[in-house]
């Protein structure tokens, strides 16, 4: 059975340096609750500072896991109200692997902030362009 350590709300025990750290010395299995709260809320509500620091802990995470080193999920504790959770998998750690997916998960992330740009900019168009055309009966 997972043995999940019950967090605060918004609690980071580990800052982005504990979690590498973690991520270099845990033992295969180890498992560790490294966040608690609303990953996709907390990043963008929370003061400046600290959702950068909580969006920097969730990419290294999520980097970790697509890079084979840990296996994540989520206990629900209620609504919007989550903990975090790694497995340590029994994959050697590599630090430019690491790196290498986090990279990928940026280049990603750009790739979306520039389709929902595009999106954005031919709805304000396609909205400019209706208020151009000339409304019906006011034909004179």
């Amino acid at each position: 059975m997972l043995k999940v350590k019950d967090l605060q709300s918004g609690e980071l025990p580990l800052g982005p340096e504990g979690l590498v750290a973690w991520l270099q010395i845990a033992d295969c299995g180890e498992t560790i609750s490294y966040y608690r709260g609303s990953l996709c809320n907390d990043r963008g509500f929370l003061s400046t500072n600290r959702a950068s620091v909580i969006s920097t802990a969730a990419d290294i995470m999520l980097a970790a896991s697509e890079a084979g080193f840990i296996n994540v999920l989520q206990v629900r504790r209620g609504e919007g109200d989550y903990i975090y959770v790694a497995k340590r998998a029994d994959v050697e750690f590599r630090t430019e692997k690491l790196l290498q997916s986090m990279d990928e998960i940026s280049n990603r992330r750009k790739e979306l902030v520039k389709k929902e740009r595009a999106r954005e900019r031919d709805v304000a168009r396609k909205k400019a362009r209706r208020q151009m055309e000339p409304k019906e009966g006011n034909m004179e």
